[in-house]
């Protein structure tokens, strides 16, 4: 499931699944460290959750600036 919302001040991308989710106690990997880089170097937060009983959801939250 992809959801997008979008308002004056903010841009809200959420990705979630109904997978086999995270492990409760993993390390973050390439792909999860690559990502936080990515959206900590567009002023983006990056939120990766576990959903009970399994699957995961990531979302991503970058405030928008008016130019």
């Amino acid at each position: 499931l992809i959801g997008v919302t979008v308002s004056r001040l903010m841009l809200e991308i959420e990705v979630s699944d109904d997978g086999v989710g995270l492990p409760r106690a993993s390390k973050l990997g390439f792909g999860m460290r690559s990502m936080r880089y990515r959206a900590d170097s567009i002023g983006a937060a990056l939120t990766v959750d576990r959903i009970e009983p399994q699957g995961t959801k990531l979302s991503i939250r970058l405030p928008l600036v008016e130019v």
